[in-house]
Order: C-alpha cells, then structure tokens, then sequence
C-alpha cells in the first residue's frame, strides 16, 4: 500500500506518518469518530478541547510557518467562530451543522473585513495591523455586555421569557448578609 507521506519526501512530518498506510489512517480517523460514544463525558469534553487547540495551532502554522507572517489576529477569528456558534444555539435555536456553517462564515466575513487592510501590509506592519484588530474587537466584546456577556461570556442558555434576538434579562443579586456591628463572622485562623 502508498504511504500517506511518500509522495513528499521533503515534508518534516514525512519521516513521522510514512509507516502510517491509507488502511491505518482510516481506522484511526473511525477511532477518533467513536471517541465520544467510548469515553466518559469529561474525557470526551477533553479531547474535544485537545482538538480545538490543536487546529488553532495548525492555522498559526500555516501563517507563520509557510507564509512567513506572524499574526497576533488568529485570535480574533477563532472568537468569532465560538461567538457565532453560541449565538445561533443559544438565540436561534440552530442545530449543530448549521451552527458550524454560522461559524465559519461568520469567521470568513470578519477575515474578509480585516484582510481588505492587512493584505498590502508585511513585516512589523502586519504583526501591529492585526494586534491592532484583535485588540479593538476583544474590547468591543467586553463594551456590548447585555449582547456578549463580557467579561463572563454567555455563560448560560436563555430564560423561558427571553425572546430569541435579545439575551434574558440579568438578575441582581441580593446583598450578603452582614454580621451586627462589632460582631466577627467564624473564627480567624
């Protein structure tokens, strides 16, 4: 059987996947497919996690280690796909495929919109262009509180009451009971 890394030899992950054949690769994709039915959830929530982090460090790869550009703005795609994919759960209703398509085109709207001003830039110019844009829009995150929830995020699904464009309406908390003047709580250490 072809090797999956025979055809370019001078790849660096040439000599790691060459004893891997076709055969092999599809029965650890199926692998990796029925993790979730095999595993307890938290290991499952894990390995979801190991995959997400790890297909953000292969974008990083790809800009910097092919093209060359170092990027402080990855960030800000990856935001907003997770944004987009909590907004069309939590406030449309939207299944899990639909999401993932809110997701990414919500990402390639937001690289549409800042590549128009960081496509002619390279260098140190680049690197501050998109540090520049991560930053506006993680402060603008944190400015809407009422849409993005701030510095908690949307921490929680909406209320029964909520309509589905707005986000429920928050509860103030009551204020902790105080001891009497004078008075200490427990004992001190």
């Amino acid at each position: 059987m072809e090797s999956l890394a025979s055809h370019n030899t001078n790849s660096p992950y040439g000599k790691l996947f060459s004893g891997l054949t076709n055969t092999t690769t599809t029965l650890l994709i199926a692998l990796l497919v029925l993790m979730p039915l095999i595993l307890p959830s938290y290991h499952s929530f894990l390995l979801t996690e190991i995959l997400i982090w790890g297909l953000f460090a292969m974008g990083f790869n790809i800009l910097w280690g092919y093209t060359g550009l170092l990027s402080f703005g990855q960030g800000l795609y990856f935001g907003t796909g997770a944004y987009m994919v909590a907004f069309s759960t939590l406030y449309l209703g939207l299944n899990l495929f639909n999401t993932m398509l809110a997701a990414v085109i919500g990402s390639i709207l937001m690289a549409w919109g800042t590549g128009f001003f960081a496509i002619r830039l390279t260098g140190h110019y680049f690197v501050i262009l998109t540090c520049i844009f991560s930053q506006v829009f993680f402060f603008l995150s944190l400015a809407f509180r009422d849409f993005t929830g701030g510095d908690d995020g949307l921490t929680r699904p909406p209320r029964s009451g909520s309509s589905p464009g707005r986000p429920p309406a928050r509860r103030r908390r009551a204020p902790a009971s105080s001891p009497a003047p004078g008075r200490r709580r427990g004992r001190a250490p």
